[in-house]
């Protein structure tokens, strides 16, 4: 299945993120430190109607809901209760190849502050990795 990633591809990406976040993009990035655990609200997705109009079903009650429901981001409720240690969060997330011949993935965020600003990004894989 080309949607999985491998411990080995894990520890790649791990390490090619890291390079990239450190040494290139990191001075673009301004995150107000978070006092305390950073955590998400729970609820319905603001894009429920229209997620439901194409068939797909939306849990009304889960952590985080435009991750999970539009990014197809693993969100565990404990995000929305006890929280992460963390200032923000990037998850990277491998879907079944588009077929779309030299589209090998894109990114966003999902998650916002009061602000507007991005608490929760997101890489999202199109192609198969292969450390």
């Amino acid at each position: 299945a080309d949607d999985l990633i491998t411990p080995k591809g894990r520890e790649m990406l791990i390490a090619v993120v890291t390079t990239i976040v450190n040494e290139e993009v990191s001075r673009f990035f301004a995150v107000r430190p978070v006092v305390g655990s950073l955590t998400f609200k729970a609820g319905r997705s603001r894009y429920a109607k229209a997620l439901r109009a194409v068939g797909q079903s939306v849990d009304a009650t889960s952590c985080a809901a435009d991750c999970s429901a539009l990014s197809s981001v693993a969100v565990a409720p404990s995000y929305c209760s006890t929280g992460v240690a963390a200032d923000a969060v990037l998850s990277v997330v491998k879907l079944p190849s588009s077929g779309r011949p030299g589209v090998a993935g894109t990114g966003s965020s999902c998650a916002h502050d009061q602000n507007g600003r991005p608490l929760w990004l997101f890489f999202l894989f199109l192609k198969p990795i292969n450390p």
